[in-house]
């Protein structure tokens, strides 16, 4: 198996999924812009996605390497035992679970809405939520199915499949918007689950498993044991949505519309940041990781710094744009339908916040990373959990102080400070002179940032395309200045492995 190549396949699909996930932004907020509704399907989006980290998120990640490590040990027909077990104990789950938001609904729109919306949006809220629930199961199961197939070896048909319904989904939604509303966007997902789940179900098949060859009787004690594999990760995930439940709580609070706000304004960020901690993981951690196991410690050094060098790259290239072009990029997303100037003026607000922020979120990633490296996860989190507490008691304390834009300011400086303190805490061996090189990175991307949006400030006036071809220039010009301040030969190396 070619590694560098898997990698660089893997890294280019996943571009191609955050642009198709970008276009859907686009189309939503043409056609929804912000209010009740779609403030509705961020809160429901949210408590989907927190009631899957929290009880199946942990699962999630151990799931690839304990499957492989029966399979090798006990044979495929224990290991597929343990997976039809873990299936249906996880549809048992979901039934009594989707019946207890039935009953309880009222209460899941009060984790999110301090304010009452009036009985139309209450009934819009509840509608929705009862139709996205069963989404939970699918969803988590096409997770399964997708890392049974990364085991034997298929790395690539998950992606590809994943992309196509993204792309199919968009069409579902453009089409069915004009009769469904903001019920479309359900249908869409749907569309998308269930094709992947059926396109992932002839895959796994055509690979000869079979769930039932250990018998139909399901065993608990199979799913104890990825229980227990997966509890040291259960705190940072709990904590985690609960922080993202409690934010969308903390925004409502500011009045109708402002979910949505917060909602489209770190979407982008929130697309790159999964492909930025997807690079560092697929390529940094399995390279550091081998030399850190071979005591090899001028290799180890080395490549941590030429790694840091990439970090470098991208805040002095990227995060300048993000912030100095935040109008042209905010303009060109989401000046569509049924946003007004006054909301994209806040939005555009608060995506700068959130692009100067992505400096913070980047080293974060980074040491993140660095630590898993040296064989210390525990302590990545410890401080992962640490992080999530911080923003929590933070936007706790300043949401009915601040106006909206204490949020992004908060979510990103956490992660900045957390990222710091990893750095200074690290054995000194591990971390030669990062410490200056991040502070140096840092006040050179502010000022490079603080100078592109003042460039941008006098030539908003211009056409789009125009505000683009400059914008692709000072992008050209600041990838030159991020070659300057790395060894060059990083990029060239950087280039072979992952694109």
């Amino acid at each position: 198996m070619n590694i560098k190549l898997n990698s660089s396949i893997l890294f280019f699909l996943r571009i191609l999924k955050s642009f198709a996930s970008i276009f859907i932004l686009i189309i939503t907020a043409r056609f929804f812009g912000v209010g009740n509704k779609m403030d509705n399907w961020v809160a429901i989006s949210t408590f989907i996605a927190a009631v899957t980290g929290i009880f199946f998120g942990s699962i999630n990640e151990i799931f690839r390497s304990h499957f492989v490590s029966v399979l090798e040990k006990n044979g495929e027909k224990y290991a597929l035992g343990e997976v039809y077990s873990l299936l249906f104990y996880t549809a048992i789950f979901c039934v009594i679970f989707i019946v207890l938001c039935f009953f309880g609904k009222q209460y899941i729109y009060k984790l999110f809405f301090t304010n009452e919306i009036g009985g139309a949006g209450k009934e819009l809220f509840y509608n929705m939520l009862i139709l996205t629930l069963p989404l939970i199961f699918i969803n988590q199961v096409n997770g399964i199915l997708i890392g049974i197939l990364n085991s034997y070896d298929l790395f690539f048909i998950p992606e590809i499949v994943s992309i196509f319904t993204t792309i199919s989904s968009i069409g579902i939604l453009f089409f069915s918007v004009s009769y469904l509303d903001i019920y479309s966007l359900i249908l869409s997902q749907y569309f998308a689950s269930i094709v992947l789940f059926i396109i992932l179900i002839i895959f796994v098949r055509k690979k000869g498993v079979n769930f039932f060859s250990n018998g139909f009787l399901p065993k608990f004690k199979d799913i104890k044991i990825y229980i227990y594999a997966s509890a040291p990760l259960i705190l940072p995930y709990l904590l985690g949505q609960i922080n993202a439940v409690t934010e969308k709580r903390f925004i409502n609070f500011y009045g109708q519309g402002y979910l949505s706000y917060i909602n489209y304004s770190k979407q982008i960020i929130g697309v790159l940041q999964p492909v930025v901690f997807g690079v560092l993981m697929t390529i940094m951690v399995p390279q550091l990781t081998k030399y850190f196991v071979r005591n090899e410690l001028e290799n180890y050094k080395k490549n941590l710094v030429e790694y840091f060098d990439i970090c470098v790259i991208l805040c002095i290239s990227i995060i300048p744009i993000l912030y100095g072009g935040q109008y042209f990029i905010c303009t060109l997303f989401f000046k569509h339908g049924n946003i007004n100037d006054s909301s994209l003026l806040l939005i555009t607000k608060l995506f700068g916040y959130y692009g100067l922020g992505f400096i913070g979120i980047i080293f974060y990633c980074y040491v993140g990373a660095l630590y898993l490296t040296i064989n210390k996860a525990k302590i990545y989190s410890i401080f992962g959990a640490a992080t999530q507490v911080l923003i929590l008691l933070l936007n706790f304390l300043s949401y009915r102080k601040f106006s909206v834009e204490v949020f992004p300011i908060i979510f990103s400086g956490a992660h900045l400070i957390v990222a710091i303190l990893l750095l200074l805490i690290l054995e000194k061996q591990y971390r030669h002179n990062l410490v200056f090189r991040f502070l140096k990175t840092f006040l050179i991307t502010i000022l490079l940032a603080l100078f592109v949006k003042y460039f941008n400030e006098q030539t908003k006036n211009l056409t789009i395309i125009s505000i683009f071809f400059i914008n692709f220039l000072f992008f050209c010009g600041l990838l030159l200045i991020s070659f300057f301040f790395t060894n060059n030969q990083i990029f060239k190396k950087f280039l072979s492995k992952s694109i």
